[in-house]
Parts: C-alpha cells; structure tokens; sequence
C-alpha cells in the first residue's frame, strides 16, 4: 500500500503511471487500441492531500486527468508547552487509509445523481478510477475557476470586475439539491439535536479559554449565544447529507455559470445550517479580506452574494436566519481553535509566523463573533426580510 508522503516522490508517480496506463481504455473509450504516452505535469500540495496532473496522449488525442493522494498525518504528540497537541473539531478526522476510497463514492454519488438531473445549473465532475493498492482517486480535470478564485479577482483593488451573483446563487441550489441525497453506506447522523450544538459550542469555548485567547470574552460570548441557541433552535435540527468543507475553493464554476462541486466523503447527515454556515464564514472571512483588515470586500457586497447564495438554497421558502446565525458562530469558533491550535504546536521562526497570522485572524473572527445574530421575531424570514437583515 502506498500513500504519498513526499511530494516528489518520483517512484510514487511512475508506480501510478503504469496502473494509468493499464486503465486509460476504461476511463477514455476512444483511446483503445493505442498506445497511451502519460506524462507527469503539475502537483499541488494541500493539507490532507495532493493532487497530481497528468497528461494521456495517444494518436486519437489527448486528455488530462488529477490523482488525488491523501496524505499521512503524524501521530498526535505533545505541544510545546507540554499539553496534549489535539483540539474540539466539529467532527473527528478520516482515517488517511480509508480517505480516498470515501471520497471516490462519494463522488460517484454525486456524478450520478446530477448527471440524471440534467439541470442547467449544475455540472459534473467524473471520477474515474479508485486505485486501491496506491489509495489514489482517479478523476477527470476541471478546466473551469474556482469560485474562490473569481471571488478574489472581484475584490475592490480589482481593475475588472464580473458579476457573480448567479454563481452563487446556483451555489446555493446545489447544495440544497445534495442535502437530499440518500446516505452511502458509510454515513452516519451526527449533532442531530440542539443539545450537540450546545455542547459543541462549550468545548470550543473551553478550549480558547484555557489557551488565554481572550478568557473572560470568550465566556461571555459563549453563555450569550448558549442561551440564544435555546431560543432558535429546535430540539431536533434539520439533517441532510453533509459536504463537510463546503467552501468557495472547492466549487469550480463553468460556462453560464454552471457549479461543480468536489472534495467530500459523505460521511455524515448532519445538520443542513453548518454546511451553509462554512459557506458564509469561508466567503466573508476570504484571505483578501482578512489581510486586508476588511476592505476586499464591501458589507453591501458580501450582504448580496449572501442574499443570493440562501435565496439559490431556500428559493421560496421561509429562511431560517437565526439557526444560520448561531451555525456561523459555531464554524468561527472551529476556525480560531484551529488557528490556536497551529500556533502552539509550531517551534522557532514558525512559531512566530503563526503567531502574525493568528493576531490578523483573530481580529476578523471576534468581529463576526460580536455581531448580533439579527432575526425577525418569528426566527424565520423571507428572502426580502433577509435583505433588510443582511
């Protein structure tokens, strides 16, 4: 079995250009009979990952393919202080070992459901092949931007500007359409009353309050929004099939507008305001904006791709702001626990980066922490209430 550790393990790469090379009949038709040439062309390194480009060329023509390698994470050990080096997730880490074959039927799932679909709105991204002995995912690639990428390019320091409220719009609808997919075999429900919020909310706040980062703050912020959480929220929460990592850079955006979306394992059902809370938080909480200390991106700006993006996923039906309000709580306190985290676990010069990013960071999400989670009296609102709120 291999998983890829070093990027440039060139062994590792030819090791999967064979098996490509066994397979790119099944994955290409019109390349059968040839003799296929596959070329190594471009790699990028993420967190849990690393995709791989390759070029397939034969005398029919070419194609381009991505492997995607989950990478190994090291074993949990202590910080430099001398804690445990772990932190409050709002879900527990996959295996590396069991990653990829997660994500290729969830893929499958996904290709299936809105290939059938037919809808204008939606594309579809084509896994091509699991590789079980490398624990590579074989998938067709994308040429298209991603929509964080288009979003970062309409900032205000732009020169050319695009409309983009479309996009986010069938962003929503997207995900509406996917909360409804039956589960896999693997999926299991997770925080499926208020009490999990409630009790996630705690941990979070227990863990930035034992690290110093803002003590007496963060309590009270956490009580505050405890006790708004007995109001909003039902006792059971709405559960759909969860993306986990629903965020503007894992959504490509095609002609017309059209998504395609990537990068989950359909593990859980869980609650439908998380997914859609991760969305807004990575949108209004985008790098640009978060380095450039907030002027990115305008309030009325960020205001209308939000009014676009819940209008796409709710459509007509009355939108639950306050449960999304306190979601978007949640997920900020997920981001600066992992930021804490990062920070203490580094050494030396990297410690000191961490430290530069963590005090920009920190600014951005206190911000959206303090913000009032503003709801009609009834809780739920239409789309033209939520502009008046947004």
């Amino acid at each position: 079995m291999t998983i890829i550790r070093n990027p440039n393990d060139q062994s590792v790469a030819n090791d999967v250009i064979g098996r490509l090379r066994e397979r790119v009949a099944g994955y290409f038709p019109e390349f059968a009979g040839n003799q296929p040439l596959i070329q190594f062309v471009a790699q990028r390194t993420r967190v849990n990952s690393v995709l791989c480009a390759f070029v397939v060329a034969t005398d029919a023509g070419a194609q381009r393919l991505v492997v995607k390698f989950a990478r190994s994470r090291t074993a949990e050990t202590a910080d430099v202080n001398g804690t445990a080096n772990s932190r409050p997730r709002l879900f527990p880490m996959p295996d590396a070992e069991a990653k990829t074959e997660l994500e290729y039927s969830a893929l499958t799932r996904i290709y299936d459901h809105f290939a059938d679909l037919n809808d204008s709105r939606f594309g579809v991204l084509r896994p091509l092949d699991y590789l079980r002995d490398q624990r590579a995912l074989v998938m067709e690639h994308v040429r298209h931007p991603s929509l964080s990428r288009m979003f970062t390019k309409n900032c205000r320091f732009s020169l050319r500007r695009m409309n983009l409220e479309t996009a986010f719009r069938n962003a929503g609808a997207w995900l509406r359409e996917y909360h409804q997919l039956p589960g896999l075999d693997h999926t299991r429900e997770r925080h499926e009353s208020r009490a999990n919020f409630v009790q996630s909310f705690g941990q979070f706040a227990d863990f930035l309050a034992a690290s110093h980062a803002s003590t007496r703050w963060i309590r009270d912020i956490a009580a505050h929004l405890e006790s708004q959480a007995d109001s909003m929220l039902p006792d059971m929460l709405p559960l759909g099939m969860s993306h986990g990592d629903y965020a503007p850079r894992n959504i490509f955006i095609g002609p017309g507008e059209q998504v395609i979306v990537f990068d989950t394992l359909a593990r859980w059902r869980a609650p439908i305001y998380e997914d859609i809370a991760h969305f807004l938080v990575a949108m209004k909480l985008a790098r640009p904006q978060v380095y450039s200390l907030g002027l990115a991106f305008g309030e009325a700006t960020l205001a209308r791709y939000e009014t676009e993006f819940l209008h796409g996923y709710f459509e007509d039906d009355e939108i639950p702001l306050g449960a999304i309000r306190l979601f978007e709580k949640l997920v900020l306190m997920d981001k600066w626990s992992s930021l804490v985290h990062q920070h203490r676990r580094s050494t030396g010069v990297s410690r000191l980066v961490r430290l530069c990013v963590l005090s920009l960071w920190s600014r951005g999400l206190r911000r959206q922490l303090s913000q009032p989670i503003s709801a009609p009296a009834r809780l739920f609102g239409s789309r033209s209430e939520l502009i008046r709120h947004a």
